[in-house]
């Protein structure tokens, strides 16, 4: 995708290109233009899988969406502009010997601050919550003090890391907390994600001491926060989708492990990526496995059950028995109900069905 303005060059540059021209949206077409490639790769590479453009005109004449790439993908909370990689390319720290172009830092920030008018049309935008945007200046200067926090200390874990964010939050960051106050925060990160292995039967060869992919979940974090706050329901306080979020990362982390596991394969920023895209219900699920679930709307729950499988059947109706009665958790519904271990994923994955009729209460 390349701006309006870009497109003017682009197109007397290279007189088919307006031939290939996809419309995307009435408001978004008077500032941006999409090209649809009829090849397996972008319109502009070349046989050596180098950008045409920049290696004959200069990075100045790439479209704004490549010259940002990876920096491409965009979440908007009010005034700020939140800019998250992308994974579909892997990225790597520059090195002199390297024959690929450079990213520098300061180009990306100049092209976003300059172009941030275009930006906001394509970028997500992240609904308020009953307390105004869920995202302040104040969690943004806490983002990257957490971000300077990983990059600084190397040997800095994932229960370390969440111990950190769950105090922090409460308190304010600046300061590395009270060693007291991680160490109660740690235990509890590390005894919620053991108890999610053994509720999914994969406790037995997992090492919570040697996990695969640690640092890789560490810095995926912010991510997951954004998506704990998207995924949660507008009348819910932003303070509280920001503690589920710490649920959330050991969550993912659980099932991240589980597929390195089972698959016996190497884990990358973008198999993380990936597994969140396709199983985000299942893994907000997960996430709330010791929160009790209540059907709001019985009724229309039951007539959802009437085309679902008997299994799913059984356990909604498990949760309607459950909710009020005895504040039964998910854990507890599931636990009672399913006997075989490795049949709750499967069960999870079915309840996502009636997800948008459950609300959740802390126990």
């Amino acid at each position: 995708m390349s701006t309006a303005i870009e497109f003017e060059w682009l197109s007397t540059a290279y007189p088919s290109l307006p031939l290939f021209v996809q419309p995307i949206d009435a408001q978004i077409d008077r500032h941006w233009k999409a090209v649809l490639n009829t090849r397996p790769a972008c319109y502009f590479l070349t046989h050596e899988g180098k950008c045409e453009l920049h290696a004959i005109h200069g990075r100045h004449r790439k479209p704004l969406n490549c010259r940002l790439f990876p920096a491409n993908q965009f979440t908007r909370s009010g005034d700020i502009l939140v800019v998250g990689l992308s994974t579909l390319c892997p990225i790597r720290l520059w090195d002199d010997a390297s024959n690929d172009f450079r990213i520098m830092h300061a180009d990306l920030r100049s092209d976003v601050a300059e172009a941030s008018d275009e930006i906001a049309l394509l970028a997500t935008i992240l609904p308020p919550g009953p307390d105004g945007p869920r995202l302040t200046d104040e969690l943004v200067d806490g983002e990257e003090w957490l971000r300077d926090q990983v990059f600084a200390r190397a040997g800095l874990g994932l229960f370390d890391y969440v111990a950190v964010e769950r105090v922090c939050a409460s308190r304010g960051y600046s300061l590395w907390p009270d060693p007291h106050e991680c160490g109660v925060q740690r235990e509890w990160a590390t005894r919620t994600f053991s108890d999610t292995l053994e509720f999914l039967g994969a406790s037995s060869f997992i090492n919570v001491e040697h996990l695969a992919a640690e640092r890789l979940i560490v810095a995926f974090a912010p991510r997951l926060r954004i998506k704990a706050l998207s995924a949660g329901r507008p009348s819910a306080a932003t303070s509280k989708l920001l503690g589920f979020s710490s649920r959330l990362i050991l969550a993912v982390a659980a099932y991240i492990e589980l597929i390195a596991a089972t698959n016996r394969c190497s884990i990358s920023f973008s198999t993380i990526d990936d597994a969140i895209r396709a199983n985000l219900p299942l893994l907000l699920m997960i996430a709330h496995l010791d929160d009790v679930p209540v059907l709001a709307d019985r009724e229309r729950a039951r007539r959802l059950n009437d085309h679902a499988v008997d299994e799913i059947k059984c356990l909604s109706k498990a949760i309607c028995d459950a909710s009020g009665a005895n504040g039964a958790t998910l854990r507890t519904v599931l636990a009672d109900l399913v006997i075989q271990k490795t049949d709750r994923l499967r069960l999870l994955r079915g309840l996502t069905e009636l997800e948008p009729e459950i609300s959740w209460e802390e126990r």
